[in-house]
């Protein structure tokens, strides 16, 4: 599993995106927010998220959510109250076979449902 996709671009995921490329593989980091897209793109640091982090330029960071699922793995790492809304946005995006492994924490907002 070379390709890494990883949704979410806060601080747990972009930490997950730094310890995957170190790890030796192709990082896709998928954001909500253009801005958090750019800032990893062109300044190599997520300062909304996790200021003071330099990032791997090997990171690739989208809103595309098709391009970040083009991968052979997902780590889904979003709020847990983003979850539900977020995974019925990818999956007209993601290939069948592909794994995902669930790294969001907390509890649902509204049903405070766990994970």
């Amino acid at each position: 599993m070379q390709k890494i996709g990883i949704i979410g671009a806060g601080a747990w995921g972009t930490a997950l995106a730094v310890a995957c490329v170190r790890a030796g593989r192709d990082v896709t980091l998928w954001a909500f927010e253009q801005s958090v897209v750019d800032e990893i793109n062109q300044a190599h640091e997520n300062k909304t998220y996790l200021s003071g982090v330099k990032l791997d330029p090997g990171i690739h960071a989208t809103t595309d959510m098709g391009e970040a699922l083009n991968v052979d793995a997902v780590l889904m790492v979003c709020p847990a109250q983003h979850l539900r809304a977020i995974c019925e946005q990818a999956k007209d995006h993601w290939k069948a076979g592909t794994p995902a492994v669930l790294c969001a924490k907390g509890v649902e907002k509204g049903t405070l449902r766990l994970m």
